[in-house]
């Protein structure tokens, strides 16, 4: 009998991530912010330090007064070994206890710094480790333990929960995928991963556009919170997805304001930071200038809106290729292309034309035709033809 593979694995995951959390090989430290032990912070063991990267000092004009206490303000870079990771993620605190090189054994000690989680990583040799930052000015380049606040803890508990999310979506209870998701953000408000796995089924199943777009715009304060790149530029492309459904819902009751628009062109951005080669990602910037310039197509232009408009146009044009050149077979992309062509089309005047003019007219009617008849090509079997490619094919029958 075949088994969904992927449900196989969650539901693996699902019973592993239930286990109790203290059946875990977990070491507990107390760090000490003063030397009489009368403030201090309980935390999680997660790892030693395998390198402390000082930033150097600037080089000083001493012959200048306003110079002379200038000091290099760049933070350090740590390297650490991780030894116990609860669901650690970019941006978290860790602190730096002070550990004896000759102590086999971890125990209570002096904290001596205080870093910041930049990336965390897997090498072949030394398994996984961290990349963190902060100012260690007065620390030698000697082995720290690192430790992980307690009250972090809630982290895994709310991995756990967000798991259990996706083993029941995968198994088709959405109702209890939402509130697993819930319950992981219960635990750990800035996650962007449960964030967007509920903006997601509420998306599509659950609650709306409303609860929707407000569970993506919190996934995306919290985005550097994110723990693969993969996994963040996956929200991002649909984040920018979700705001261009949310402008053509809304773009008529707002009066056509294009804030969403403007929202959509900076979640992109992002995304091309990760990967620019995405079909789905210049899919979508194709679509977003391409509303962006049926907004400026307005009876009183003056030159401001024209300037504009070409811009999108030219924009439209550019990403409309790069996803042609990576999925020309998608249905989507060819409907797109016609919806751009005609729309350029309907725009020239036909009448009492150069013959430099009249080969343009026919190079969109060239290129209009083309990608009717990929449209048709490539359209799902069964599927209606869309209303726009069937006026696109009047109006090009009635040039003739």
């Amino acid at each position: 009998m075949f088994i969904n593979f992927k449900f196989f694995c969650l539901s693996i995951i699902f019973f592993a991530l239930s286990l109790p959390v203290w059946s875990r090989d977990e070491k507990y430290v107390y760090g000490f912010f003063d030397v009489e032990g009368t403030r201090y912070i309980k935390m999680l063991l997660i790892g030693e330090t395998v390198s402390i990267e000082k930033a150097s000092t600037l080089e000083l004009d001493k012959t200048k007064d306003s110079a002379f206490w200038e000091v290099d303000t760049r933070p350090d870079t740590v390297t650490i070994k991780v030894l116990n990771n609860p669901g650690i993620r970019p941006g978290q605190k860790l602190y730096l206890i002070e550990k004896h090189p000759d102590n086999d054994s971890y125990k209570d000690g002096n904290i001596v710094g205080e870093i910041r989680v930049l990336s965390i990583f897997n090498t072949t040799f030394f398994g996984e480790q961290i990349r963190a930052e902060g100012h260690l000015r007065l620390i030698e380049n000697k082995i720290m333990m690192v430790g992980l606040p307690i009250t972090s803890q809630n982290i895994l508990e709310s991995t756990i929960k967000e798991r259990q999310g996706d083993y029941y979506q995968v198994k088709g209870d959405i109702p209890m995928a939402i509130q697993s998701y819930k319950k992981a953000l219960k635990l750990d408000p800035n996650s962007p991963e449960a964030h967007y796995s509920l903006a997601r089924l509420q998306e599509t199943k659950g609650e709306g556009y409303v609860s929707a777009g407000y569970e993506y715009s919190l996934a995306w304060k919290s985005r550097d919170k994110f723990s693969d790149d993969g996994d963040k530029f996956q929200f991002l492309v649909h984040y920018v997805r979700f705001l261009i459904y949310k402008y053509k819902l809304e773009s008529i009751k707002t009066k056509n304001t294009t804030k969403d628009l403007d929202k959509a062109i900076e979640v992109a951005k992002e995304a091309q930071r990760i990967w620019k080669e995405d079909f789905e990602l210049n899919f979508a910037l194709a679509e977003v200038h391409f509303l962006y310039y049926l907004s400026y197509r307005v009876p009183e232009s003056n030159s401001e809106i024209r300037k504009k408009l070409e811009e999108h146009e030219e924009k439209t044009s550019f990403y409309l290729n790069k996803a042609l050149a990576n999925r020309s077979q998608d249905e989507k992309i060819q409907a797109l292309a016609v919806y751009f062509y005609f729309e350029k089309l309907k725009d020239l005047n036909l009448a009492n034309r150069t013959p430099l003019e009249m080969q343009e007219v026919n190079n969109l009617k060239t290129k209009l035709a083309e990608h009717i008849k990929m449209y048709k090509i490539y359209r799902p079997r069964g599927k209606k033809i869309d209303k726009v490619i069937l006026q696109a094919e009047k109006y090009l029958r009635s040039l003739r």
